[in-house]
């Protein structure tokens, strides 16, 4: 059998110490904000009004009128209609 000479020590591993972990920040990312603008828009035409001149129409009786087609057709005088 081998006799140990002596105690011999074992140095104790290092420390494990972490590593830092440097994590980048996500990139700034500047878009610029879309504008809007409203289609064009045709310009309204307004059109001149029309001059007419009103004429009145013209009176008629055609109480009377009635009475004489009625009297014709049926034969009674107008008189006995009203």
């Amino acid at each position: 059998m081998m006799q140990m000479m002596g105690t011999a020590t074992v140095a104790a591993p290092p420390a494990l110490t972490p590593t830092p972990v440097v994590v980048a920040p996500p990139p700034i990312v500047v878009t610029p904000t879309p504008v809007v603008t409203a289609p064009p828009v045709a310009p309204v035409v307004v059109a001149k009004p029309v001059e007419v001149e009103i004429v009145a129409a013209p009176t008629v009786d055609i109480k009377s009128i009635m009475l004489e087609v009625v009297a014709e057709k049926t034969g009674y005088p107008t008189e006995m209609l009203i």
